[in-house]
């Protein structure tokens, strides 16, 4: 069975790959961005080792690093890759014993778990070279059995916070909503607070003596201990490293055991549907004066109910208060570089419009209405909730900035960068359409990230938006060191060059969606499973 479920993995999984070189590119970034920080971080280790009298724990370093970023990336990637499911294995004559086995090998073949793989070889080497070069040469068979260990334990820690995400995320509970944003805004703040810590941390052996300590570090901090003379410390962090592989082990059969037993166990029941919320959003009358104002009325109301959506709106309040955050301390620069990001972010959201609404676009192009009333009117429906919170975001910015010529600049500045990212999103709408997986459709199962048109709008779309922000950015520098008249030209170019922009993608989308409605729905007219 076990071979079974890894080759039906690992077909799937390469055709998969093959129809999507996005997921190569993703991988082969990975890799070199990954590269460059083992190999900048073997120089600071060879460096500590060396240093008379601090002993070999650095190595530890590297390994619980390592396992921190596999986990962060557990949390903010879910890996779309998977083939396998245990709600769908659920369904068959099978026992979770059978299965566990071959799904642990198929999460193998992911790009995240292969990146892991690779790196732990890489480090295993480079820690061994280390070791024989340093003196205890015979400590580098124990200190690969180690590495070993911590990469079996850091992919089996990947697969239980998976889990309990897709819990999370499948959860109809707003509270629960609210309380992950909340632990995913806590992560973003230590990530933003890690130059900080970097410039205070202690020594390198010092750091790898205590997450020797921790279930990050124990697989090869014993083996550290060991060639330091320490052989009490050894075997207690030996026994460290095994509990936690066993604890792990065990979460993680539990949770494929409850969902092979309950598929449905992932989330909540949905609450019974009533009437009642149907007119939530409507705006009286005037929702039915036109069609541009019904699907304005309608993709309003779909906006607060779809977690397609919600979940990149839930990003804007976070970002909100980080910003808040950096000018209470008084970084200027990172409070205001987060204000404009914060309306990058929303360019998934406004830059697939028809992949939204996947098949239910037909009804739009047999409509006897113009398909440009119809795209511009979604549109505007998606842009004016991010707009409302963000103007009032800047405003709130404005008001606690210390300087209040480059707070105004600055919000200026950002209110640019977010007609800049409305116009690039609707400019890609329709020159970059892709299925979506379908509504309520789990984050963590969610495949339709790792297409070619996704990988296009996450990361050229996140650089188009810069360019008409970009005269504004320039003249606000110049204006901010010489002040004068270049102030007023400053606050009207950051604006009004984006502004112009946005009236031309207005056009140039309206006619691409007069021409082109029917070969944009050939593109969406499913979703992605």
């Amino acid at each position: 069975m076990t071979s079974t479920l890894f080759r039906l993995h690992r077909t799937l999984w390469w055709r998969s790959v093959a129809s999507n070189p996005s997921t190569l590119i993703m991988g082969l970034m990975m890799l070199i961005y990954g590269a460059l920080g083992l190999l900048s971080l073997a120089f600071m280790v060879y460096s500590d080792i060396t240093t008379p009298g601090h002993g070999y724990q650095a190595l530890t370093v590297g390994v619980a690093g390592g396992m921190l970023i596999y986990v962060l990336l557990a949390l903010f990637m879910p890996a779309g890759e998977k083939q396998l499911s245990p709600t769908t294995l659920g369904a068959l004559p099978l026992t979770s014993r059978e299965v566990l086995p071959g799904l642990f090998l198929s999460g193998l073949l992911t790009t995240r778990a292969i990146m892991s793989v690779v790196f732990s070889l890489v480090y295993a080497v480079i820690g061994s070279v280390f070791l024989i070069l340093t003196g205890p040469g015979w400590a580098a068979v124990p200190f690969v059995v180690g590495m070993v260990l911590s990469c079996a334990t850091t992919i089996i820690f990947g697969e239980c916070l998976g889990q309990v995400a897709s819990v999370i995320a499948d959860s109809q509970k707003s509270r629960t909503q609210i309380a992950a944003m909340v632990v995913m805004g806590l992560l973003v703040f230590g990530m933003l607070q890690a130059q900080r810590v970097l410039e205070s941390l202690p020594p390198l052996h010092t750091v790898g003596a205590v997450s020797a300590w921790t279930p990050f570090g124990a697989g090869v901090g014993w083996t550290l201990a060991l060639a330091d003379g320490h052989f009490l410390t050894a075997l207690a962090q030996l026994l460290i490293a095994v509990a936690s592989l066993g604890l792990l082990g065990w979460v993680w059969s539990r949770q494929i055991t409850g969902l092979m037993r309950n598929p449905g166990a992932g989330g909540d029941v949905a609450s019974e549907v009533t009437g009642k919320g149907v007119s939530k959003l409507e705006l009286g009358a005037w929702s039915y004066s036109s069609p541009a104002a019904m699907e304005y009325t309608r993709a309003l109301r779909y906006l607060t109910r779809d977690k397609r959506q919600t979940g990149m709106l839930y990003m804007m309040p976070l970002f909100g208060v980080l910003t808040l955050y950096q000018l209470w301390r008084g970084d200027d620069f990172t409070a205001y570089f987060m204000l404009c990001f914060s309306a990058i972010v929303l360019s998934s959201l406004l830059a697939n419009d028809y992949g939204f609404d996947g098949p239910s676009n037909w009804v739009h192009m047999v409509a006897p209405v113009a398909p440009r009333t119809i795209l511009h009117a979604r549109h505007l429906a998606h842009v004016t909730i991010p707009y409302i919170g963000f103007v009032l975001l800047a405003v709130v910015a404005l008001v606690f900035s210390e300087n209040f010529t480059l707070g105004l600049l600055s919000t200026a500045v950002a209110i640019g960068v977010f007609i800049s990212t409305a116009a690039v999103g609707l400019g890609l709408t329709v020159l970059n359409p892709y299925p979506l997986s379908a509504p309520g459709q789990n984050r963590w199962n969610d495949k339709s990230g790792y297409s070619a048109g996704a990988f296009l709008t996450a990361f050229v779309g996140m650089l188009l938006v810069w360019g008409p922000a970009l005269p504004g950015i320039v003249v606000s520098a110049l204006a901010y060191e010489r002040g004068g008249w270049l102030l007023y030209t400053a606050l009207i170019v950051s604006v009004l060059v984006p502004s112009l922009v946005y009236a031309g993608v207005w056009r140039f989308a309206g006619n691409k969606a007069q021409e082109r409605t029917p070969e944009i729905y050939a593109k969406v007219n499913r979703y992605v499973s």
